[in-house]
């Protein structure tokens, strides 16, 4: 090896350069992200008004979301609804109650 490539690759070298100690910016384990429930309906009501090809899969990505999150969140209104109709409750629909809500202010 030549003289003066030599130490280029001291390896002694490059931890004095480099450093010993981890990168403080870089957490030791990723921390969950979570979501409220207000959130979780406003992106359950965007998703189901999607009506052109593609308009759901943009939302997800301007959201910064998986199409999982989408398809666990609806599985958990359904039984939020099911559950309300087992305990006698009505169960109304957004869409029905906006509805009904703009029909009373137009009065």
């Amino acid at each position: 090896m030549n003289q003066e490539l030599q130490p280029l690759f001291n390896l002694d070298a490059v931890k004095v350069a480099v450093g010993n100690t981890p990168d403080p910016e870089v957490a030791a384990l990723p921390k969950r992200r979570q979501f409220s429930a207000a959130y979780k309906r406003r992106i359950v009501r965007e998703a189901n008004a999607c009506k052109v090809l593609g308009e759901t899969g943009a939302l997800l990505r301007r959201e910064g979301l998986y199409s999982s999150h989408l398809t666990h969140w609806r599985k958990e209104v359904e039984a939020g609804e099911q559950a309300a109709l087992a305990q006698g409750l009505a169960v109304v629909r957004q869409e029905e109650h906006d509805g009904v809500v703009s029909m009373i202010i137009g009065l």
